[in-house]
């Protein structure tokens, strides 16, 4: 096949990767890499790619796995996502989501050590529990899973963000 026989296919799958993450893009995305940038204002532009794709790759584990658990709610509430609209299968997304887990986690190793590779394990074991022992079901969880997993995701955008620089006091 040629690359303009492809395209289709890649704006295909770009697009439903979209749909995953469109929920988050204003809520959990740009609000965390800004931060992260914001928390060091000399940031090298290669520091702020590798932060968007960290915060990427975490958001579009969460969302996939999530959205995984509640497509009967999503057919109802967002019938436009990927699962109720059918551009994926169930067994193709939680398949994806597997293969996120420890890619998140070593591609975190890779770019920034011992630390990251922790803070994206952490990052793994909180959405896991949140949605496959279903901890997201008690209330009180919900919030402290969710504020948790926040708080990681933020730990992890500045780490990214701050690699080779050392902080003074």
């Amino acid at each position: 096949m040629s690359p303009s026989q492809n395209m289709p296919r890649i704006r295909f799958h770009l697009t439903t990767v979209y749909l995953f993450i469109r929920s988050d893009i204003k809520t959990i995305l740009c609000p965390v890499t800004l931060f992260a940038v914001a928390s060091n204002p000399s940031t090298q532009p290669m520091r702020l790619v590798s932060c968007f794709f960290w915060v990427f790759m975490h958001l579009l584990l969460i969302d996939i796995d999530n959205q995984s658990m509640a497509v009967e709610e999503d057919r109802i509430n967002k019938p436009w996502r990927p699962l109720p609209s059918r551009r994926i299968s169930l067994a193709r997304a939680s398949l994806i989501a597997s293969l996120l887990y420890p890619a998140c986690a070593l591609f975190s190793w890779a770019l920034g050590g011992e630390v990251l590779g922790l803070t994206s394990v952490v990052f793994g074991v909180l959405a896991y529990l949140y949605d496959h022992l279903e901890l997201n079901s008690l209330w009180y969880m919900k919030i402290v899973i969710n504020s948790l997993g926040y708080a990681t995701l933020e730990t992890g955008a500045s780490l990214v963000i701050g690699m080779g620089h050392s902080i003074h006091v």
